[in-house]
């Protein structure tokens, strides 16, 4: 399980009240059923941190407009008060203050009322390999304003909000009989894995032993499996897994990725800030109300749809939801919040910059409706020369998407500006819940060589499937129908896993090599297609399933549903593969 994630709980976790008037009997009567209906209804009262001014570690542009966003939308829209929401901001935003605020919650709130508690800043962990500080192996951190990111490791831990420490007894105390929201928008062990491209702005910092020969060895394999969720009311949305950094939308970032209110935020705050405020559809049942998982759910749409490379997590995971939070109400608020209907926007355009010798290609990709960028630009994809006719192609934050010859490049090119498309579309007009998820959720989009991974299907509809491997060869491969019984409706309202071997157990797949990023595509039909057929074959770029599959999304989109999901598969290195890591399914 993702350690991440445990910079909230350590180890896993993890309106005034009514009155009446006086007046006739029937007036008193009325007033008197709102009085007791008024006092049954829960109270909202919420803690939003953000730090943006460090005192001793990079700044950041996002955390205090993300909190005074964020304060706007839950009072307009989600049943807060004002005076039930309280602020700590840069300078405010020290160690002890959050503590004092965190132990003020259960004094401001009372048994059924609903507590919220939101960060925003820097995020560290043991398992980032350019991180020395001594955390338990099962507990990430966050950096309070006043958190030194050099020095002695006692001093260092000190300044750290440590989830196991220092958050996990303050949600124990909530757990009983609250119900309890948070939501990080930081990095935790992100870096662990994957490269940062230069420019691109994350919420992650590295936070370092003074002493070189200090015996600490990030990434220190592990000796003991995560422990289970604890908490019965608790539910948390982060930003990234633990293998990814989070995006800072800065002064670079915004002209390419505009936020809704024109001001820096996360990435990620920008979309939970338009799904909370209704303009990217959410509730995907369409029973009116908005549940955690329809929450989460949109936020992961929202950035895989603008091709930002970080997946937001939440726990506890889907299959160890005993307690049904992924279902319940967003801040138990039952009204009509929901977004409605789907934004009208602009397709986005892949901006694809070419470096060095690479640049000769100008004149034949300039056909390919792509965007071709500057230095210093930013963009989604960045093409470099490799060998002779070889190429190398980056996606904007540094993850290899593959090594192509020349006459792949412009299908692999191709291939990307398709998954964004359908990407876009299962964001804002999926005719029903369809969504294809990792089982090994927490892992997010990076993968290593060795891991063992399955898949999760869940449909609102009987379904034929249809999934597509775009590998990093620019080769298209079909998954799914492989067998004849595979041919069969998936039920609805089920969670289908796959792959499954003959006796029905899970046979999961191996991550090998190349290294680069594999684009898995699902299709949901609610009629058959009619030229579907069980193969598990690579797939010309003529071949007429492509056609017909493409015909049919033009002309009856309203029975197929799409979900999209992007891997990075690449060599770890050897700390990170000793660790029995909950993204192999011989661990789960």
């Amino acid at each position: 399980m993702s350690r991440f994630l445990d910079s909230i709980c350590g180890g896993w976790c993890q309106g005034s009240r009514g009155g009446r008037a006086a007046g006739g009997a029937l007036l008193a009567a009325v007033l008197s059923l709102g009085a007791v209906n008024a006092e049954a209804a829960p109270k909202r009262v919420a803690l939003l941190v953000g730090v943006s001014d460090y005192a001793h570690a990079r700044d950041l542009a996002g955390p205090r407009h993300d909190v005074e966003a964020l304060r706007e939308v839950l009072i307009g829209r989600w049943g807060f008060a004002a005076e039930d929401i309280r602020t700590l901001v840069d300078g405010q935003a020290t160690k002890r203050r959050i503590l004092e605020e965190l132990e003020r919650l259960q004094e401001r709130s009372a048994p059924g009322d609903h507590v919220l508690f939101f960060f925003s800043g820097h995020g560290t962990s043991r398992f980032d390999p350019d991180t020395s500080v001594p955390l338990d192996p099962y507990s990430g951190a966050v950096l309070p304003h006043d958190a030194i990111v050099y020095g002695k490791p006692d001093e260092l831990l000190r300044g750290l909000l440590v989830g196991r420490t220092d958050i996990r007894p303050l949600l124990s105390a909530l757990d009983p009989d609250r119900e309890v929201t948070v939501i990080y928008d930081a990095c935790f062990s992100g870096n662990a894995v994957r490269g940062r491209a230069p420019g691109v702005s994350t919420r992650y910092q590295p936070v370092v032993v003074e002493d070189p020969t200090a015996d600490i060895v990030p990434g220190e394999a592990l000796i003991e499996a995560a422990p289970e969720y604890p908490y019965r009311n608790v539910y948390f949305v982060a930003a990234s897994s633990d293998r990814e950094t989070a995006w800072d939308i800065d002064p670079l970032l915004i002209p390419r990725y505009p936020t809704r209110d024109g001001k820096f935020h996360g990435a990620f705050s920008d979309a939970l800030l338009r799904v909370l405020a209704g303009e990217i559809p959410a509730d995907s049942d369409g029973d009116g109300v908005l549940d955690n998982t329809e929450l989460k759910e949109a936020v992961v749409r929202r950035l895989a749809g603008q091709q930002i490379p970080h997946t937001p997590q939440a726990l506890p995971p889907f299959l160890e939801d005993r307690h049904g939070l992924g279902k319940r109400a967003v801040f138990s608020f039952r009204g009509a919040a929901a977004a409605a209907g789907p934004v009208e926007s602009e397709p986005i355009r892949l901006r694809v910059r070419l470096d060095g010798e690479a640049t000769r290609l100008s004149e034949s990709l300039s056909g390919q409706d792509v965007d071709l960028v500057g230095d210093g630009a930013v963009a989604d994809l960045v093409i470099t020369a490799d060998r002779r006719d070889w190429y190398r192609i980056h996606s904007g934050d540094g993850e290899l998407v593959g090594t192509v010859d020349q006459a792949a490049l412009p299908r692999r090119i191709a291939q990307f500006q398709w998954f964004q498309a359908l990407s876009e579309r299962a964001a804002t007009s999926n005719p029903f819940v369809f969504r294809l998820r990792l089982t090994q959720e927490s892992c997010g989009t990076v993968l290593c060589f060795g891991d063992r991974i399955t898949f999760n299907l869940e449909t609102e509809r009987p379904v034929q499937v249809l999934l597509l491997d775009l590998d990093a060869n620019a080769a298209i491969q079909q998954l799914y129908p492989a067998t004849a019984a595979e041919l069969s409706p998936l039920p609805a309202g089920e969670i289908a896993r796959w792959p499954i071997s003959p006796n029905g157990t899970p046979d999961p797949i191996r991550v090998q090599e190349p290294e680069g990023t594999d684009l898995v595509l699902a299709f949901g039909f609610t009629e058959s297609p009619g030229f579907l057929e069980a193969s598990s074959r690579e797939l010309r770029r003529d071949d007429p399933l492509l056609s017909q599959l493409q015909r049919m999304l033009e002309r009856s989109p309203e029975k197929i549903a799409v979900s999209t999901f992007r891997l990075v598969a690449k060599r770890c290195d050897a700390a990170l593969l000793a660790e029995p890591t909950r993204c192999s399914e011989a661990t789960q």
